[in-house]
């Protein structure tokens, strides 16, 4: 017998309730990111070199984009090991774990610019 899910929040999904998820963040351009000039314009980034960096993407994607510790390392790995930094030293000084949050969004933005030449 399964157990059915009485919860609060359930209920209000149930009834058609929006939840927090179900909001998208509005949609900025990529320059107005924090650390934006430090990457490559993806007008001069290789194809071959962008498409490597959307497959270390792979596993969060498939996962829904739920990232696991190792998967946010091998992407800013990826990242330092192509050709996407403009700025090395201004790059490494941005990437450090006192400034993770802007650090994940810049990367992730970029990688969502890149990734809308996939559709």
């Amino acid at each position: 017998m399964t157990k059915k899910n009485t919860s609060t929040k359930a209920k209000a999904k149930a009834a058609g309730a929006k939840m927090p998820a179900d909001y998208k963040a509005a949609e900025v351009p990529f320059t107005s990111i924090e650390g934006h000039e430090l990457l490559i314009p993806l007008s001069e980034i290789r194809i071959e070199d962008g498409i490597g960096l959307l497959a270390a993407l792979e596993p969060i994607i498939e996962n829904d984009g739920d990232m696991e510790i190792k998967e946010i390392g091998s992407i800013f790995r990826a990242v330092r090991e192509g050709n996407f930094i403009a700025d090395k030293a201004g790059f490494e000084e941005f990437t450090r774990m006192n400034n993770l949050k802007p650090s994940l969004e810049l990367i992730m933005a970029y990688v969502g610019e890149m990734s809308k030449g996939l559709s």
